[in-house]
């Protein structure tokens, strides 16, 4: 990961750093307060399964804080960051939604979990309470690709967000 300084019209390099995985898309970076935030999926060759991460990196573009392992052998699908929270949805067979809580940087820590059939491959904020999720149906064994998905997650108690419509 490069870092740059653009002040006017100029341009300069100012870091690098690397963390384990690919990016979902450019949904899975964001910046705050300094810190980069990017949620990654990486295969694991010791575990023999993906592993879901978020980090958070300093201006420097090193790592203070970070929570690994956020669902066994399962991909991001979609990412968001709203403040200090994360919403991260992994898939294999179910629709993991995560709440991470980033308010403090160098702790990311997982507050609430809701599982359901599908997965949202995008999210977007509606208010500070509330996520409009587009993806796709399934059921416990698969995704249906075939069939679209809209939900609406109420995420004003971290620790337990709610599928409030379908």
């Amino acid at each position: 990961i490069n870092a740059f300084s653009l002040e006017d019209t100029s341009i300069a390099f100012k870091a690098q750093g690397e963390v384990p995985g690919h990016i979902n898309n450019q949904y899975s970076l964001d910046e705050c307060n300094g810190n980069l935030r990017i949620a990654t999926t990486a295969y694991s060759v010791k575990k023999s399964a993906d592993v879901s991460s978020l980090y958070v990196l300093d201006s420097n573009m090193k790592i203070i804080g970070k929570a690994e392992d956020i669902a066994y052998n399962e991909q991001i699908k979609s990412v968001r960051y709203m403040g200090t929270t994360a919403y991260v949805v992994t898939f294999r067979n179910t629709d993991p939604l995560f709440v991470i809580d980033l308010k403090d940087p160098k702790n990311p820590v997982i507050k609430g979990e809701l599982k359901l059939p599908g997965y949202s491959a995008y999210m977007h904020p509606i208010s500070e309470d509330i996520i409009l999720g587009i993806g796709y149906n399934g059921n416990q064994d698969s995704a249906d690709f075939t069939s679209l998905k809209v939900s609406l997650f109420d995420v004003s108690d971290m620790a337990n967000p709610k599928e409030i419509s379908t």
